[in-house]
């Protein structure tokens, strides 16, 4: 009887690299795979390129690298691509990587991959289900004990999309196949560490979140500049710094506006955990997707283009200094690594990865790394809640941010709060009114509330339910905050906001992960107009859950009538796109009489008037 053999498939590659140098590198490994190579480069539309039918693709990211990056952007995302680069780091940009393979080229690996790359396209697996709870927990205590990451309901959303962008990177048929691959190729392709730097690095770019640059010019570095004016001496310390596009945007941001600060003594730390990350950051090149918030007179002054891309000038790198550093130790605050008497801390989008315990530990050693007064930066949709008495809460332009002081510089702070949000409050130009028929703007999203001996009564809630005095580590059942949540919609859509806003805030207090109290609680600030308030809890809200419809709905409305017309534009954008993934008759949450036929219908309307 014959052996049985299997008929090896050949797979078609585009390669994207010199036809004269790279092209004769890559080809003999390629043809002796029995792949039929396709050379391509930037001519090709993106649609020309999905209509090449390729299996795979091979780029060349040594140089001219500027070429490249835009050509990876427009390839179709589900073609796995193999980059070969100069082992400078510069792969841990991009999370869509299939793997990385660095000059002379390793023709066992890239067989290795290829063969992977075959065995998936032999099996025609259909696309895989997002992970399970069970699975998300396997994968949280996986990241727990490898490197003390923490993935909590906060942060789920997060770890969900970063195991789904890289099964469909590495082909991955099943949740369960991708996670035993994870553990198998651990350290010899480095897989963990990609999925690590594609939940922790994310999107970077410089000057991210403009109001909280928009407060250090306009309020913080001048503060500090009149307290300092003895010591003539600054120090600044970006906390978490990723590739260093954040160090950077602070440099840039104190010789740029604060002409005066040329003859101070000034340091702008960036530390990190990672340090393929720190190795970019020192490079100091970056791509043009990254530098896309940098208008054009700031990138001709503080940038020199190269065939790599855009590399900061010299004396921004006399500002800067990268180190180094776990947040979760006890290495800081310590003269050593230059984490004392900091003035300014930048710690943003670093400690939803962290325990509530590791947060407050961490907090308590930022707070000791502050000088007197000193200032504190979350990321946008963090904050600190009411256990952090030596911090001031701030606001500025929809940017929140904290100083370290005592009792004497809350209730200043009080008194500037009241009157920088009755100024912000007012915008320079209004796109369309606000209306006193609450039920215009908002439709009626109250759901009848089913009697509940001892939490609800008809008309008052039971305040002591979820008292302050009660141990602040046990949260109420979710049924119960849920129909707390409902009698609050309910109150408010009696328009009785204060007794709603009430609630809210002690749900809040007993259960900071609440989306459903920050959306009320933001619908009640946007009414009784806290437009700044309300814009950060419906931030909150869509970091908690990025498919909140209606939080990017009342966003865009808060953004057109503070008159930010970008920023409404693509919250309407995003509602739409998420309102057209939907089913017809398929039901928004907290939106009781919009159908999702009827809010496309008025989003489109929206969008037409917004784009005149």
């Amino acid at each position: 009887m014959p052996l049985k053999t299997t008929v090896q498939i050949s797979l078609r590659v585009a390669v994207f690299g010199d036809i004269n140098t790279f092209i004769p590198v890559i080809a003999p490994p390629l043809i002796t795979q029995k792949c039929q190579i396709i050379p391509v480069d930037n001519s090709l539309s993106p649609l020309a390129l999905q209509e090449l039918r390729a299996d795979f693709c091979i780029i060349d990211l040594t140089e001219p690298a500027l070429a490249a990056h835009t050509f990876m952007r427009r390839l179709p995302t589900e073609l796995p691509i193999i980059a070969v680069v100069d082992g400078t780091g510069r792969e841990f940009e991009f999370a869509e990587i299939f793997d990385i393979l660095t000059l002379p080229i390793d023709a066992v690996r890239l067989g290795e991959d290829i063969d992977y790359l075959r065995s998936a396209a032999r099996s025609h697996a259909p696309a895989s289900l997002p992970p399970t709870d069970s699975e998300i927990e396997e994968f949280s205590n996986f990241f727990s004990e490898k490197c003390g990451l923490h993935f909590d309901r906060r942060n789920r959303k997060t770890l969900e999309r970063g195991i789904q962008r890289r099964m469909r990177v590495v082909a991955a048929p099943s949740v369960a196949a991708y996670f035993s691959s994870l553990q198998n190729f651990l350290d010899s392709r480095q897989e963990f560490k990609k999925l690590v730097a594609l939940l922790t690095i994310g999107e970077t770019s410089f000057f991210r979140f403009d109001p909280h640059f928009t407060a250090l010019i306009k309020q913080v570095i001048p503060e500090l500049i009149k307290r300092n004016q003895t010591s003539r001496r600054l120090r600044i310390w970006s906390a978490g710094c990723s590739t260093g596009e954040e160090v950077y945007s602070l440099a840039i941001t104190l010789l740029d506006h604060f002409p005066q600060l040329a003859d101070w003594d000034i340091s702008v730390l960036g530390t990190d955990i990672s340090h393929q990350s720190l190795a970019v950051a020192r490079q100091g090149n970056f791509q043009e997707r990254t530098l896309r918030n940098v208008p054009p007179g700031l990138l001709a002054k503080w940038f020199s283009k190269d065939t790599k891309g855009w590399t900061v000038a010299e004396r921004l790198r006399l500002l800067t200094r990268f180190g180094f550093l776990n947040l979760q130790s006890e290495t800081y605050p310590d003269p050593k690594n230059g984490t004392t008497e900091c003035d300014l801390i930048f710690c943003r989008n670093v400690m939803i990865y962290f325990r509530p315990e590791t947060v407050r530990a961490v907090v308590g050693r930022l707070r000791r790394a502050l000088r007197p007064g000193g200032y504190l930066f979350l990321g946008h949709a963090e904050t600190l809640g009411t256990g952090f008495l030596d911090f001031v809460r701030y606001q500025h332009h929809g940017g929140t941010y904290y100083r370290a002081g005592g009792e004497e510089e809350i209730d200043r702070a009080e008194q500037d709060n009241a009157a920088q949000d009755e100024n912000e409050n007012k915008p320079q130009f209004i796109l369309f009114e606000k209306t006193d028929n609450y039920r215009q703007i908002f439709p009626s999203i109250a759901h009848k509330v089913k009697e509940t001996s001892g939490i609800i009564t008809t008309d008052k809630v039971n305040s002591k339910t979820l008292s302050l005095k009660s141990s602040a580590s046990i949260t109420p059942p979710m049924g119960t905050v849920n129909q707390l949540l409902d009698q609050g919609f309910s109150l408010a859509d009696q328009g009785r906001l204060d007794e709603a806003f009430s609630l809210c805030q002690q749900i809040l207090h007993s259960d900071d992960l609440s989306s459903r109290a920050y959306f009320l609680r933001g619908l009640i600030h946007d009414q009784q107009g806290r437009s700044l308030a309300a814009i950060e809890d419906f931030q909150r809200v869509i970091l908690l859950d990025l498919k909140a419809v209606m939080a990017h709905y009342h966003l865009a409305h808060v953004y057109r009538r503070t008159g930010r017309k970008t920023e409404a534009l693509r919250s309407l954008q995003t509602t739409v796109r998420l309102l057209t993934k939907m089913g017809g008759k398929e039901t928004i949450a907290d939106a009781k009489d919009w159908t999702v036929t009827g809010l496309l219908e008025r989003c489109g309307a929206e969008l037409k008037q917004l784009e005149k």
